[in-house]
């Protein structure tokens, strides 16, 4: 928690003359800092899914020709994957099938 930690007005009595006060006030500003604790417990689910497609023509058992790759990270509160995989799929699939090698960033709502 953030919140004033100092400074401000004070009012001072310097002195008295018979039966009256003599107050003096100061200003300093205020500062500002940690003013306490909260315990907050948080859980961040991540999730990610890769697609390969492999040109079957091409591959041997041992040597798979890939032709196309895509990967999707994502994280969030929900644990549950169904909630957030056919925007993950949709993600992959934007502009299919894109420029060899580079990174996109893609944002997708969820459904």
């Amino acid at each position: 928690m953030w919140g004033q930690t100092g400074g401000g007005t004070t009012s001072t009595t310097t002195g008295m003359a018979g039966s009256t006060a003599y107050d003096a006030s100061t200003y300093t500003p205020p500062t500002y800092g940690v003013t306490g604790y909260a315990p907050v417990t948080s859980t961040t689910f991540g999730r990610a899914l890769i697609i390969k497609l492999i040109d079957i023509k091409q591959s041997t058992a041992t040597n798979p020709v890939f032709v196309y790759e895509g990967r999707a990270v994502s994280a969030g509160n929900n644990g549950n994957l169904n909630v957030v995989m056919s925007s993950m799929i949709d993600a992959i699939f934007v502009d299919w099938p894109g420029k060899s090698g580079a990174t996109q960033t893609v944002t997708r709502p969820v459904r």
